[in-house]
């Protein structure tokens, strides 16, 4: 009874967890750079997750582009942040394009994550579940489920930071060249009136004698 009800807590999560394979990247494109990755799809009864967001850079605007093995076109626009969730259609190895072609001098950092899950749930034998394991696969699908909404607020937030702390160090580097700008027409409009006013004392120095 012990055993069953271990392997009845065992298979869900075994189903759920394995295979799933993620890679998160943090990648910088000067102007004009074209950045590619790629990632090896081996089953159809996957879900190919990706998800990227400019945290730093110009307008944030980025061109996201992938590409399937055949070639298709799967993804094309131009966009600050995306999340996109595929169907394979094919196995082989899949393309995820930056082109920050936008830009001509501006440098765009940018996070972004891809993630191929295999869909092993299919694979468990629809006999061997009773009652209380399928209760349980459905309590950890709705913990999947909040786990992702709390990982989509976390990339929000962690994106709103980026940009925030991007605006108030371009505000201070602003501020900073206003000040300097400021101070450096202060001296000369002030040295100039000095010139000025010796001027017009040598001036009338002159029409004296």
């Amino acid at each position: 009874m012990l055993q069953r009800q271990v392997f009845a807590w065992i298979l869900p999560v075994l189903a759920l967890c394995i295979g799933v394979s993620a890679t998160t990247l943090t990648t910088r494109l000067s102007g004009n750079e074209i950045s590619c990755y790629y990632t090896q799809v081996d089953s159809l009864k996957t879900k190919l997750k990706f998800f990227f967001a400019v945290n730093a850079g110009g307008d944030y605007m980025i061109h996201s582009r992938v590409r399937s093995p055949g070639g298709k076109i799967m993804v094309d626009n131009k966009f600050k942040q995306a999340d996109y969730v595929f169907q394979p259609e094919t196995t082989g190895e899949y393309e995820f394009c930056f082109d920050n072609s936008l830009s001509t001098w501006d440098d765009k950092l940018i996070d972004f994550e891809i993630s191929v899950e295999n869909d092993l749930r299919a694979e468990l034998p629809g006999s061997s579940k009773d009652i209380e394991t399928k209760t349980i696969e459905k309590h950890l699908e709705s913990l999947d489920n909040k786990v992702g909404l709390v990982t989509t607020s976390m990339r929000y937030l962690k994106t709103r930071e980026f940009r925030s702390m991007n605006t108030v160090r371009s505000t201070e580097n602003r501020i900073f060249y206003f000040s300097l700008i400021e101070m450096i027409l202060m001296i000369s409009i002030s040295a100039l009136q000095v010139i000025i006013v010796q001027l017009f004392f040598k001036g009338s120095r002159a029409s004296f004698v």
